[in-house]
């Protein structure tokens, strides 16, 4: 409920300073994903740690997974001629992410980014663009053995795409976006966070 609120709060601050601005045109968009979601336990440097499969020891600074989902998100935000400036939510389903040297983890995330879109001028029915956006990650860690760890991190996203004019208004949009999504301590160790989103979706604008 705080989650939701904090993102109402925050687009309506967001938009309220655009929505009656000349040439300003408001927009609405949802996406599909597969996601690439990458994590790991970082020790900083190089040591020593318990090796799980012949009972000695193993050299790592790294313990890495990789997992693949799927993701959801929706945008709200205005356009001014090659400009775009949106709020946008991503849900991440859950991932199950393997360790060789950690406990494995189940990590589901869910992020709220202000972006920042530029459309480069290509033709009428096609263009491509680039942006990123700034904002925050509300993550949950169901970690083996241990329990849920949640924690709300610092998120930073790149977009990159192309969009086709389908209809009046109405564009679809694909592209792959990358998105830092934080970090967190976990046993005692620095636990970090990305994502990958190759996306499709349908942008309409009023």
């Amino acid at each position: 409920m705080i989650k939701k609120l904090a993102f109402s709060f925050l687009f309506a601050v967001f938009y309220s300073g655009f929505a009656f601005s000349d040439g300003v045109r408001p927009y609405a968009g949802f996406k599909g994903a597969v996601s690439v979601v990458q994590s790991g336990f970082d020790l900083g440097e190089y040591r020593w740690v318990p090796n799980p499969f012949d009972n000695g020891y193993s050299r790592i600074r790294y313990d890495e997974s990789t997992g693949f989902i799927f993701s959801g998100a929706a945008a709200l935000g205005v356009k001014f001629n090659s400009m775009r400036f949106e709020a946008e939510y991503t849900y991440r389903a859950p991932a199950e992410q393997q360790y060789d040297y950690f406990p494995d983890v189940r990590q589901e995330s869910g992020t709220v980014l202000l972006n920042f879109l530029y459309d480069f001028a290509s033709s009428q029915k096609f263009h491509f663009y680039a942006g990123g956006g700034l904002g925050a990650t509300f993550v949950k860690n169901d970690v083996k053995y241990e329990g849920v760890k949640k924690k709300t991190s610092f998120a930073l996203g790149v977009d990159l795409g192309v969009s086709f004019e389908v209809a009046r208004r109405l564009n679809l949009d694909t592209g792959l976006k990358l998105t830092y999504l934080g970090n967190m301590y976990l046993k005692n160790t620095d636990y970090f966070m990305t994502a990958a989103d190759l996306y499709l979706g349908l942008r309409y604008t009023i």
